[in-house]
């Protein structure tokens, strides 16, 4: 049988066995799409679910921030549906009174980089970036000045965020719900906090090996669970609520829901609005000894700018596709990807993933030596963190989060073969095994599981491609 796999920016057609199992499978639910999105976010305005609408909340005195997801999350007709649900915003806080320069409008990047203005014109649209000029900004999770502690919660996690959301009378977040594990309040302790705080939920492991009906569960989700006591914390701190609009994505990135109200409240909502279309697309599957799968050039970490074999090959293929390996591959099989895997690195964009692809992977694979030998050091180097600030850089411990997805191949996959990749050494050097064809990569897992094993390749569509 012969597939066209996805390969960087094309597909290469590959002969893979006939007894291969192909599995059409996407990251978010085939819901359908809501034609009137425009109608939607106003009906979601006007009925918010535990809160009062936008104009009831802040008046002419008020001051107000907007925050939204940076252009990392896809969202489907980009620009044209964040800058619809921002205009719409907009125009609440008018009906409302709030003079223009009381509303600032805030890229939740967290530890990602900052944007460009051209880049934000192509996430929410020229004519917002135009109209806010400066009282447009990008979080600074390295801004002293600009950051505020709100003390511990009950298990001791340690909650910082940007100043805006203390300050201001009314926060207003805009959430892009690409995948099950953003939203709730993974958009604000993570957007707009620190290393301080996001530390907590972004350790080696605390990703994976989560069954996925706690995943459809916001109290039971061991990653939003955190998150949740951290909003709790906030909240209590400040005495006030955040407005949180989440909105839900179809595997198409058209839009398929919007909620708005508290954050919890819409969380539930985006959740169970997901789960039984989830659970279905998922349900049946099979586990394989083999599971093959493409790796595109695209990556999210990557939107803007360059992707690397760091980003490639251990952020998107056991990064963003771990939740699809641990339903359809058994544990400890055999998983094969296919890219060309260039040796090519952004020196502007991701500076310290030259460093951990130089100096980490030189030392150690293991995620946890690696937390403990380098994230202190990477987390806290000045000329890091000046280009994190100042010249559209990653923060340094990024880097350093995407090699923790090594935790995958340590406690679930048995071994990892590239096939079709540039340069060998490149992916011996990740620890991976590089194969010239994906028959050759086939071949060689045979002899380890078996040659009467099952196959499985994957064929997918991510936000994005």
């Amino acid at each position: 049988m012969i597939e066209n796999i996805r390969y960087w920016d094309g597909f290469l057609p590959v002969e893979l066995p006939e007894r291969t199992k192909v599995l059409d499978i996407s990251f978010l639910p085939r819901l359908p799409s809501i034609k009137q999105v425009e109608n939607a976010v106003r009906e979601a305005l006007s009925s918010p679910t535990g809160m009062k609408t936008i104009p009831e909340l802040v008046n002419s005195n008020k001051k107000v921030t907007i925050a939204f997801d940076d252009p990392c999350i896809p969202c489907g007709d980009t620009p044209r549906f964040r800058e619809t649900m921002l205009l719409i915003i907009l125009e609440e806080l008018k009906k409302a009174g709030v003079p223009k320069r009381n509303i600032k409008l805030v890229c939740a990047n967290g530890l990602h980089r900052k944007w460009t203005k051209r880049e934000l014109s192509l996430t929410i649209g020229r004519s917002i970036v135009d109209e806010f000029g400066f009282r447009l900004l990008c979080h600074d999770a390295e801004d002293k000045d600009n950051l505020v502690y709100l003390g511990e919660t009950k298990s001791g996690y340690e909650v910082e965020v940007n100043r805006l959301v203390a300050d201001s009378d009314l926060v207003i977040y805009v959430n892009f719900m690409s995948n099950l594990f953003n939203g709730g309040w993974k958009s604000v302790n993570v957007g707009l906090s620190t290393y301080r705080s996001i530390r907590y939920t972004h350790g080696p492991g605390q990703l994976m090996g989560v069954p996925l009906e706690l995943r459809l569960d916001r109290k039971r989700d061991p990653l939003h669970s955190v998150l949740d006591e951290m909003g709790e914390r906030l909240e209590e701190a400040l005495g006030k609520q955040v407005f949180k609009i989440e909105t839900v994505c179809n595997n198409k990135v058209d839009v398929a829901a919007v909620f708005a109200g508290t954050v919890t409240s819409t969380r539930d909502k985006s959740l169970a609005t997901q789960a039984e279309q989830v659970l279905l697309d998922l349900s049946g599957l099979e586990q394989s000894d083999i599971l093959i799968y493409g790796l595109p050039r695209w990556m999210p970490y990557a939107t803007f700018s360059e992707t690397n074999p760091i980003l490639n090959v251990i952020g998107m293929g056991l990064g963003y596709l771990l939740m699809l390996v641990e339903l359809v591959l058994k544990k400890g099989g055999v998983v094969i990807m296919v890219s060309p895997c260039p040796n090519v690195w952004d020196e502007i964009h991701h500076p310290s993933y030259i460093e951990a692809w130089n100096r980490v992977l030189s030392q150690t694979r293991n995620p946890y030596e690696i937390r403990d030998l380098f994230e202190e050091d990477f987390a806290h180097r000045p000329e890091y963190i000046y280009k994190y600030r100042f010249c559209y850089a990653y923060h340094p411990v990024h880097a350093l989060f995407i090699l923790y997805n090594y935790y995958i191949t340590t406690e679930y996959v048995g071994k990892v073969f590239v096939a079709g990749a540039q340069d060998p050494q490149v992916i011996r050097h990740m620890g991976f095994e590089p194969a010239k064809t994906v028959q050759e990569a086939i071949c060689r897992a045979e002899e380890l599981v078996g040659k009467d094993c099952s196959l499985s390749y994957m064929r997918y569509e991510f936000p994005g491609l």
